[in-house]
C-alpha cells in the first residue's frame, strides 16, 4: 500500500485568526474518488464534503478541521477508488490532524494511503494528492470515437489540472463529406414534364470524428486550429455556403433535388492529455473544414410526389390535373421549397 505522511509546526508568521485548519485533497489520478465515511476525533463544527460525493479526476475537495487550544483533532476520510463504470476497485485513506505543540499556534499534519497497485499518494502540510503510478500511459486508437470524446470532454475544458495538445499527422486535400441532400426540393404538380434551371445551396462547416459536447468543442477547435496553422500555415474556413445551379428535367407529378458531397480538407492528428502521472494518447482524430478550391459533387434525384405532396403543392387558379396546363399553371406548380 502506498503511504505518505507530513507534519509541520508553523512559525509566528503563520498564525491564523481562524480556528479551523483546511486540508485539500486533489485527485490527479485517472479514477474518481467517492467519499465513503468520515471518522476520527472530530468536532461538530468540522467542515466535510457530503458522504457519497465524488472527486473527479483533475478536481479537488476540501476538509476543515476544528482547532481547539490544547486539544488533538483529526478527520479520517475513506474514499472508494472507482473504475470507469463506477465500480469500486480499491480504497484511499486520508488522515488530517490539528494539534497543539507550540504556544503560538497549532501544528497540522496529514497522512494518506491507497490500495496496492492503484497509484501513489502525496501528503504535504495541508495538501494531499492522489496520482496514478508514474509513467502511466493510456492509448486510445483511431475509431474509438466515444472513448476519445469522453476523455476530451472530461479533461480539455474546465479541468483545472489537465493539459491538452494536438499534433497533426496527416492531411487529405481530396476528401469529401458523405452524400446528403442540398437545401431545396422542386415540385412538378402538373401533367407535363418540366425542364428548367434551379439553384441549390448547401452549408458546410468544421466537423470532427468525435462527438464533443458544446462546452469542450470551442476550446478544442482552437487548440487544433493553432496547431494546424503552425504546421501547415493553414487557417480554417469555419463555414461556407456552396451554391450549385443545375437544369432539372422533372416528369409529371414528380419532385426532385440534388444529393451533394461537399469538398473538405481532412486533417488528422493525435491528442495528448496529461494529468499528474498519467498520459492519454488519442490517435487518429480527424477534422474536416470546407475546401473552397474544389467543386461540389452532385447527383440529380427525382421521385413521384406523395399524395400529401399533391395536396400541399397543388397549383392555384382552378388548376385541373386532367386538363393540359397552361404556362401560368406550370409556373405556379413548380418551384423550390
Amino acid at each position: 500500500m502506498a503511504v505518505a505522511t507530513r507534519s509541520d509546526t508553523p512559525g509566528d508568521g503563520e498564525l491564523s485568526a481562524t480556528y479551523t485548519r483546511g486540508f485539500t485533497i486533489t485527485n490527479l489520478s485517472s479514477h474518481p474518488l467517492k467519499l465513503l465515511s468520515v471518522a476520527g476525533n472530530t468536532h461538530q463544527e468540522d467542515g466535510v464534503p457530503t458522504i457519497g460525493s465524488t472527486v473527479e479526476p483533475g478536481f479537488s475537495t476540501r476538509f476543515e478541521v476544528t482547532w481547539l487550544y490544547g486539544a488533538y483533532r483529526d478527520i479520517k476520510a475513506q474514499f472508494a477508488v472507482l473504475d470507469a463504470q463506477g465500480t469500486p476497485i480499491g480504497t484511499y485513506h486520508a488522515t488530517m490532524k490539528v494539534f497543539q505543540t507550540n504556544p503560538v499556534g497549532p501544528s497540522i499534519a496529514s497522512e494518506a494511503a491507497i490500495s496496492p497497485g492503484l497509484g501513489e499518494v502525496q501528503a504535504g502540510r495541508d495538501q494531499l494528492t492522489v496520482l496514478d503510478m508514474p509513467g502511466t500511459v493510456v492509448d486510445v486508437p483511431a475509431g474509438q470515437g466515444q472513448q476519445q470524446a469522453e476523455i476530451l470532454d472530461r479533461f480539455c475544458a474546465g479541468n483545472p489540472s489537465a493539459t491538452c495538445t494536438f499534433v497533426p499527422t496527416g492531411r487529405d486535400k481530396n476528401a469529401y463529406t458523405g452524400m446528403h441532400p442540398a437545401k431545396g426540393i422542386v415540385y412538378n404538380n402538373t401533367p407535363l414534364e418540366q425542364f428548367d434551371q434551379y439553384t441549390w445551396t448547401d452549408t458546410a462547416s468544421v466537423t470532427h470524428s468525435v462527438e464533443l459536447s458544446a462546452s469542450v468543442q470551442a476550446t478544442l477547435l482552437k487548440i487544433v486550429e493553432v496547431s494546424l496553422s503552425a504546421t501547415y500555415g493553414h487557417t480554417w474556413t469555419q463555414e461556407h455556403q456552396f451554391s450549385i445551379s443545375q437544369t432539372l428535367n422533372l416528369p409529371a407529378y414528380h419532385k426532385g433535388w440534388l444529393d451533394v458531397r461537399d469538398p473538405v480538407v481532412r486533417d488528422t492528428g493525435d491528442f495528448t492529455v496529461t494529468l499528474g502521472n498519467t498520459t492519454w494518447k488519442l490517435h487518429g482524430v480527424s477534422f474536416d473544414s470546407p475546401d473552397l478550391t474544389r467543386p461540389v459533387i452532385y447527383v440529380k434525384q427525382a421521385v413521384p410526389m406523395t399524395p400529401e405532396d399533391l395536396v400541399k403543392y397543388k397549383p392555384g387558379n382552378g388548376f385541373d390535373p386532367d386538363v393540359q396546363a397552361t404556362e401560368g399553371d406550370r409556373t405556379a406548380a413548380v418551384g423550390l421549397s
